[in-house]
């Protein structure tokens, strides 16, 4: 598989795993390897992984704030924000 193709990887983790809440795969190894890609990919177009993520005019590497506001579904855990 190509590293760009990053949507594609994504989903084929996420069909592999067939859970609601990543219980096969692991909600935190599917992410490594979806950081992992990215880092591949970023280093096979030669861009730092700010520029590859966020695009030309990014200037800092994005934080995946998503990651931290979702795992309370997945932990059976009341708090939303980490």
């Amino acid at each position: 598989m190509n590293p760009t193709e990053q949507t594609k990887i994504d989903r084929l983790m996420i069909d592999l795993d067939s859970t609601a809440n990543k219980s096969n795969l692991g909600a935190n190894a599917i992410l490594g390897v979806s950081l992992a890609v990215a880092r591949a990919a970023a280093a096979s177009l030669d861009l730092p992984l700010y520029t590859y993520l966020g695009g030309p005019g990014a200037r800092v590497l994005p934080i995946p704030i998503e990651a931290e506001l979702g795992t309370s579904a997945v932990f059976e855990n009341p708090l939303q924000i980490r």
